[in-house]
């Protein structure tokens, strides 16, 4: 079985991270019974102030900087050392 690129890793942790921020964000800011469950309240005007956000802002600058990288690789190898990486990733049958 072949292992994956840590950077792939990495990238697939960092998303799942996200969404569980994003998911302790609105537990956080009680969105989940105004949304879900017809509470009377209305949407709060603002929520840069949860802690969950300067988080996910870290995260998402992570991530970000992550896919840069990953793409940037992707341009290296396919051009420079024609290892056919973008043809191996592609669909169809392998050769």
């Amino acid at each position: 079985m072949q292992r994956c690129h840590p950077v792939l890793v990495a990238l697939h942790w960092l998303m799942a991270l996200m969404i569980l921020i994003a998911l302790a964000a609105a537990l956080g800011a009680g969105l989940f019974p105004i949304v879900f469950a017809d509470a009377a309240e209305t949407l709060p005007e603002e929520l840069s102030g949860l802690p969950q956000r300067a988080v996910h802002g870290w995260t998402g600058t992570a991530l970000l900087a992550l896919i840069i990288l990953d793409v940037s690789a992707t341009v290296y190898r396919q051009p420079v050392l024609k290892d056919g990486l973008l043809r191996h990733m592609w669909f169809g049958a392998r050769s």
